[in-house]
């Protein structure tokens, strides 16, 4: 059988480790999605469309909005508006649902930074003039679980605001794809000696920086039987480069051979 190993920087299996709070991964999902899907009222019925946005401070999405577009339109009747966010990789999503109003020009100056920031593109679309920056005032905010058991949570709204966002939200995609696809081998052996059981495949779908999740599917055994798992560090880690390097630490130690066994109280040492 696998021998299971142990490693320096991530907590034994069995023994419980730390995850982000809702509200972290919520601050997250919004700090790590660039685009969502606002919905507004039209006659009273539902109207949604794709939007590019960015978080401000307190966790408030900033978008332009075209004059003269139905959201336009929607939000001058009706300014009530929610925003969901999808994260692909943990499979959560966040609702963010309040008022829709123009931006506070006393909030102009960096919001607009931040926006072209993140979406560069926007620039000659703004210097063609037709577009206002629009902010929702989030006054609810609602989380969604990966499970289908998970019927979600709506959150505190002065925890979401002052919460903190995951210190590997900005490269977490990266590291993740790096590994997938250029240390598939040794993510699997480390997996392998990690729980102590043989593996036909194994692919890591999230990393914060308190641990990471892979789904594991064992050796002889169907796609259907595959579970998702979460290994924890044992100390956050504070930036891209601390995470690689952990990583590269650790894979490492899963091609050590395994300590030798102790000798049984009584038992001679054959010669």
């Amino acid at each position: 059988g696998v021998v299971q190993r142990s490693f320096t920087d991530v907590v034994p299996p069995g023994e419980s480790g730390r995850s982000l709070t809702d509200v972290q991964r919520a601050r997250t999902i919004g700090a790590s999605t660039v685009r969502g899907a606002i919905s507004t009222l039209q006659d009273g019925a539902p109207f949604s469309a794709p939007v590019d946005f960015v978080l401000n401070e307190s966790g408030e999405p900033i978008f332009i909005l075209k004059d003269g577009s139905v959201t336009h339109g929607n939000v001058g009747e009706a300014p009530t508006a929610a925003l969901l966010l999808q994260d692909d990789s943990s499979g959560h999503s966040l609702t963010l649902v309040g008022p829709v109003g123009p931006l506070p020009e006393q909030e102009f100056a960096q919001s607009h930074v931040d926006f072209l920031n993140v979406h560069p593109v926007a620039r000659e679309c703004i210097a063609e003039g037709g577009l206002g920056f629009y902010k929702l005032t989030v006054e609810k905010c609602f989380l969604q679980g990966m499970s289908e058991q998970d019927t979600g949570d709506w959150l505190s709204l002065d925890e979401y605001k002052e919460a903190t966002v995951d210190t590997l939200a900005s490269c977490a995609a990266s590291i993740i794809d790096s590994i997938n696809n250029e240390r598939r081998t040794e993510l699997t052996r480390f997996c392998e000696a990690y729980f102590a059981e043989g593996t036909s495949k194994v692919k890591m779908v999230g990393l914060d920086e308190l641990g990471f999740d892979v789904v594991v599917t064992p050796a002889d055994a169907g796609a259907e039987v595959a579970s998702r798992r979460r290994i924890c560090f044992t100390n956050p880690q504070q930036s891209e480069q601390e995470a690689r390097s952990i990583f590269v630490k650790t894979f490492f130690q899963a091609w050590d051979p395994p300590p030798a066994k102790k000798a049984e109280d009584g038992d001679e040492t054959k010669k």
